[in-house]
């Protein structure tokens, strides 16, 4: 559903209260998502620019509910199963969202968040699995915020098994060994399929499917699963732009920073509406590159293949991410 909310072309608004019947989309799509990822690889890249560290984290977010209804807890589990389980007691607070005029494809929504450390659900008599998302995350560091670009795999309505399956098998990709039997996702056919591991390391796995083709994967990303596992995802790609903690404790530098928070969400949302330049026309013997060209506030499907500051060179890559410690 649409709504005419009155702003003008290439003007904004603060709106605290949606329309009837729409709702905020935290949702981006994979040609945004490639632009934001080309682009703050680049600021990586520079000795003096604005990006201060690169890191990468592979989680998986349960969202469980008491049986009253009442409460919501959610748990992150480290998919390299390194460190323990995360428990959160989250209490929104409503969110403000900046609108554009005319045809503008992106908004922006500012939200914010008390998050309580709480205990990890144990019994599943009071407790059921509401939700769960598997989240591939690459963290681009600034002075007072970060900056995340996300591949989801969502799965919404599940039944209690099927979460508990999720949960209790989010440990399995760090137990895989070649010739482990496992599950795959192909994005084309929107399906699952077995596949066997041929190899693997710290980064990848290589799966031979059962006709014989080769795939080589993320070793902790959404695109694995336990070989038991036929949920079919829904997959995102979202992008946040979150404040440090207590960023803005200090009075005299607040309304500073708030300044450039809002200024780096703006930058990025038109980084990331920007078209791909196609080649043009030329004579035969020349010839023209085809160029490639967030809070939190963010931004608002198909799994696309997100890249480090190395590109493709994983050496690059390694050394960028080098004493890093995974975030959480």
């Amino acid at each position: 559903m649409k709504a005419d909310l009155g702003v003008t072309e290439g003007k904004n608004k603060f709106v605290s209260h949606y329309p009837e019947g729409c709702k905020f989309e935290a949702q981006i799509q994979d040609q945004m998502f490639r632009n934001l990822n080309a682009e703050l690889n680049g600021w990586v890249r520079k000795p003096d620019g604005p990006v201060k560290k690169y890191s990468r984290a592979l989680d998986l977010d349960a969202i469980y509910k008491d049986k009253s209804g009442n409460k919501r807890v959610r748990v992150t589990y480290d998919l390299k199963a390194k460190e323990a389980p995360l428990a959160i007691l989250k209490e929104p607070i409503p969110p403000l969202t900046i609108f554009w005029g005319g045809t503008s494809q992106l908004d922006i929504r500012i939200s914010a968040a008390y998050e309580i450390p709480t205990d990890v659900p144990q019994d599943m008599q009071e407790w059921e699995v509401d939700a769960v998302r598997v989240k591939s995350r690459i963290s681009y560091d600034f002075e007072y915020f970060q900056v995340d670009i996300t591949r989801v795999f969502g799965y919404s309505g599940i039944s209690q098994e099927e979460g508990e399956m999720l949960t209790s098998n989010s440990d399995y990709r760090s137990k895989l060994t070649v010739g482990s039997q496992v599950k795959a996702f192909r994005a084309s056919k929107q399906e699952w399929f077995p596949c066997t591991v041929k190899a693997l390391n710290e980064k990848t796995v290589t799966v031979e499917f059962e006709d014989k083709s080769i795939k080589k994967l993320e070793r902790y990303g959404p695109d694995v699963e336990h070989k038991d596992h036929n949920i079919i995802p829904d997959v995102s790609s979202e992008v946040e732009i979150e404040l440090h903690p207590r960023v803005l404790s200090r009075e005299d530098t607040r309304e500073m920073i708030i300044a450039k928070w809002l200024r780096c969400a703006f930058e990025l949302r038109k980084i990331a509406m920007r078209q791909p330049q196609t080649s043009l026309p030329q004579s035969h013997h020349h010839h023209r590159h085809r160029h490639r060209h967030p809070s939190g506030a963010n931004h608002g499907k198909r799994p696309v293949h997100d890249q480090g500051p190395g590109g493709n060179d994983s050496e690059k890559k390694q050394k960028i991410a080098d004493g890093d410690r995974e975030k959480k």
